[in-house]
């Protein structure tokens, strides 16, 4: 497998829980020096935190929560949720089986989801995508949150999940 640690896929999903595709990432096509700082960021915090980027970036946050390769993810600006992400590097099957039916059973809870949802059954394809290691990602819109710092927030997702799926090990 010559791509191994050197691509990863993501599966954005929309509010109402439908699939936009499934879209191959080069880890080349990463910032060297960002995708560091996420690396250095699980060297240093492990498989379960939350903190702050620090700095000038200090208002935004990750939370992860991850073992066996297959973790659960938050992206904060200023203490809102700007993205929710899951995470799975294809290790253990009933890990990964599991972590799956915490996300889609945590996000079906969610009031905007249930507001928007146009089947009885929001966010089921992931259970179907098989490309690993894979990050799934739902995108809030939360309108607390601005346009630059979404812009921060999509990068920082890119090369947290480069990171976590192609360089790190929990």
């Amino acid at each position: 497998m010559a791509d191994k640690g050197n691509v990863f896929y993501v599966a954005p999903f929309t509010p109402d829980g439908k699939l936009l595709g499934v879209r191959k990432w080069k880890v080349k096509r990463l910032s060297p020096k960002w995708l560091g700082v996420c690396e250095s960021i699980l060297e240093q915090h492990g498989s379960t935190f939350r903190i702050s980027m620090g700095q000038m970036l200090d208002h935004l946050e990750i939370k992860l929560t991850s073992s066996s390769g297959a973790g659960l993810g938050t992206f904060y600006a200023h203490g809102e949720i700007a993205l929710s992400a899951a995470y799975f590097r294809g290790e253990k099957e009933e890990t990964e089986n599991d972590v799956m039916r915490m996300f889609v059973d945590s996000m079906r809870k969610i009031d905007i989801v249930q507001q928007m949802k146009k089947t009885e059954t929001p966010f089921e394809k992931i259970f179907s995508i098989k490309k690993r290691p894979l990050a799934v990602v739902v995108i809030w819109a939360n309108s607390n949150i601005s346009d630059q710092d979404y812009q921060l927030i999509n990068e920082l997702f890119n090369h947290f999940a480069g990171a976590y799926l192609t360089k790190y090990t929990d």
